[in-house]
């Protein structure tokens, strides 16, 4: 991890503005190629669903304040982060250890204490996981998974946790979202700048 070039870039997240520790995305690309692990690892970037679950959260606080938050496959774990301001207790994960890494590295320069980063992996969930809330951003992009989120998710509505989703509008992901409806009790849409880009992202609210 640190042999790869960043960039600590400010977030104003709700009444803080938090320091993260950003990977040069073509270092980070040219690093696992060399590596012969492929392309950049999507864990790397801050994504726009990331910053539409952020956005709904600054409007709906009750979701998350003095509660157990979980967030699943959080790459660099912006929401996380946020929801650490007004949340008993986070626990970030991704199932890659090097995108742990880097939450802790941010949890430290940030003197965050109440944010755990940890090594989750959906198809292997510890079985003491018992959050109020979890937060799930952009997952569902590989259909070969779908399934594997579907039972994921159905665990944790069969444990009386709600969910939070936001996703980008893909046609490969909307069978998906379809199945998800019957537990949803809001699906709005979002308007997300980035990079001189404007994407659309809906957010789920499920519950049991």
């Amino acid at each position: 991890m640190e042999s790869i070039a960043a960039d600590l870039q400010e977030f104003k997240l709700g009444n803080q503005i938090l320091k993260i520790w950003v990977p040069n995305f073509q270092a980070l690309q040219e690093s696992h190629q060399s590596n012969a692990y492929g392309d950049a690892p999507f864990w790397g970037r801050v994504w726009p669903s990331a910053l539409a679950m952020i956005h709904f959260l600054e409007a709906h606080q009750a979701y998350i304040q003095e509660k157990k938050v979980l967030e699943l496959a959080a790459g660099l774990g912006l929401p996380s982060f946020y929801a650490s301001q007004t949340a008993l207790e986070v626990m970030v994960s991704d199932y890659d250890k090097e995108a742990v890494l880097w939450m802790e590295k941010n949890r430290a320069e940030n003197g965050l204490l109440n944010i755990k980063p940890q090594q989750i992996n959906w198809n292997h969930l510890p079985i003491d996981l018992d959050p109020d809330i979890l937060l799930l951003c952009d997952v569902n992009y590989d259909p070969q998974q779908f399934e594997a989120l579907s039972k994921m998710i159905q665990l944790f509505l069969d444990k009386g946790t709600s969910i939070l989703l936001t996703t980008p509008q893909r046609l490969v992901g909307r069978p998906f979202i379809s199945s998800l409806l019957e537990h949803a009790i809001l699906n709005e849409v979002l308007e997300i700048q980035q990079d001189e880009k404007l994407h659309l992202i809906n957010v789920l609210v499920l519950v049991q």
